[in-house]
């Protein structure tokens, strides 16, 4: 016999929504402990009350000044340079050398091909 989908997907492991199919006396049966559990959380419901939630709620604002424009360089760069240790001893040089100024609303890109290092230079 297959088993129902649970929400949509094949039920390839227990799940309790397809096993609640009454009509079939092979489904597994719901666990007696389980069922003594779920009791107990509805006792410790019913013990702890209702909690009342305020009338009116305050709300809290918060206002600030408009910052002056700072100006049109974004980032400055000069002398950028990074160097990894070689397993085998000595230094690799990633990159280095980079100088260059970005501006306000220029787009960039740092392109390179595998292992040159480029999530390097933008860390």
């Amino acid at each position: 016999m297959v088993r129902k989908s649970c929400f949509g997907m094949p039920a390839f492991r227990y799940c309790p929504v397809a096993a609640a199919d009454w009509s079939d006396p092979t489904a597994p049966a719901a666990r007696p402990s389980h069922a003594s559990q779920a009791q107990s959380r509805v006792k410790k419901i019913a013990k702890s009350g209702r909690i009342e939630i305020p009338a009116e709620q305050r709300s809290i604002k918060f206002e600030f000044a408009e910052l002056p424009r700072s100006g049109d360089g974004v980032v400055r760069l000069e002398g950028l340079g990074n160097v990894r240790p070689r397993p085998a001893g000595g230094e690799k040089s990633v990159f280095g050398g980079v100088t260059g100024m970005i501006r306000r609303q220029e787009n960039i890109a740092v392109v390179g091909v595998n292992g040159a290092g480029k999530s390097t230079f933008l860390h």
